[in-house]
């Protein structure tokens, strides 16, 4: 304490003032706020390691969330910015950009086998703009993405062979309005 105010390194558990939680914070202080590095527990049980600026997560940092999902990456006004590793609990994982707390940029997307499924760009954490899906039987969509969906140009592969080259809006080829699924299980009835 210098002044009456936290500075240099300890811990302080925050109490909330309408009875909840507390925030356990061990690490450097500075003017009475978080500042350098630090861990916290916050109200909801995540729990943060990494560097704080002006009480705020800011810089390198790692959460650790009580549903299991885990952040590693850059931090900017207490939220996901730059580049960092998304992890979910069943093994899942995102590799790339983020802006204001979402995936957004260019990114890679991996299933709980570590196996590629979407590699492009992303806007607010959905497949937007240019990128590759790639479905574990054998089929892959290269083209547009719009809010998740397939949308605009793209080329759809089955066995590396082109299906549809072409069209599409919002998953479905544009010329016929029918989905993929539906098209090709008209085609293995015939």
């Amino acid at each position: 304490m210098v002044d009456g105010k936290m500075e240099g390194k300890g811990s302080y558990i925050f109490s909330s003032e309408e009875g909840g939680n507390e925030t356990a914070y061990i690490g450097s202080f500075k003017n009475d706020l978080k500042e350098g590095n630090g861990m916290c527990t916050l109200p909801n049980g995540c729990i943060y390691i990494g560097q704080w600026e002006n009480d705020i997560m800011s810089g390198i940092g790692k959460m650790s969330y009580i549903s299991g999902d885990e952040y590693i990456g850059n931090w900017k006004n207490g939220k996901k910015e730059g580049h960092g590793v998304y992890t979910w609990k069943n093994g899942g994982r995102y590799i790339g950009e983020f802006k204001n707390g979402k995936m957004d940029g260019i990114g890679i997307c991996y299933d709980e086998n570590g196996r590629m499924i979407y590699e492009g760009q992303w806007k607010n954490n959905l497949a937007h703009g240019e990128g590759t899906y790639i479905w574990e039987d054998n089929k892959k969509y290269t083209g547009d993405f719009r809010h998740g969906k397939k949308h605009g140009y793209g080329t759809f592969y089955i066995d590396n062979e082109i299906s549809y080259q072409g069209s599409w809006k919002f998953d479905k080829p544009s010329i016929i309005n029918k989905s993929l699924d539906e098209i090709l299980s008209k085609m293995i009835k015939e």
